[in-house]
């Protein structure tokens, strides 16, 4: 399980990376605060639809093709994020396939609840809520680091 809770770390820690890029990306789309609340909220819509979905392929494909599925179809959400700046059709799709694919949390608790014992699984859980809180430490101040040093208006917005 340990590669688990490092897969939820670096996913959870590319999550909390691009939240400090939001607010240069409001003023290179020049978005109102309103149509910028809208269109992120388009990721937790899209998340909220999905949900159900991805919880029922990994019940008929396995918990461990539904993740390697998920995180490459995050990576490529992220991906188009980063060319987003200009465009804020970009950002609304990559909002959209990230918040379609991005199940990380469910399918990894899912995994420990299935392959660990009724007295380990209290501690599997709270391995992934540290994973993920340790990746919401890191991610923000990195992607501060990383918006201040190659901010080139071009890859990151």
């Amino acid at each position: 399980l340990i590669y688990l809770y490092l897969v939820v770390f670096l996913d959870l820690l590319a999550f909390s990376i691009v939240l400090p890029t939001l607010s240069s990306l409001t003023i290179s789309l020049s978005l109102s605060p309103l149509l910028f609340g809208i269109t992120t909220s388009i990721y937790g819509v899209a998340q909220f639809i999905s949900n159900p979905i991805i919880g029922e392929l990994s019940d008929r494909y396995g918990r461990k093709h539904t993740l390697l599925i998920t995180l490459v179809g995050s990576l490529f959400g992220y991906f188009l994020l980063g060319f987003s700046s200009q465009s804020l059709f970009l950002f609304i799709i990559s909002r959209i396939i990230v918040g379609l694919v991005k199940q990380t949390m469910t399918l990894s608790r899912a995994w420990v609840t299935d392959s660990t014992t009724e007295s380990e699984r209290s501690s599997g859980l709270g391995r992934i809520r540290t994973a993920a809180s340790l990746s919401f430490i890191f991610g923000p101040s990195l992607g501060g680091v990383l918006l201040f040093y190659f901010n080139n208006n071009n890859m990151i917005p």
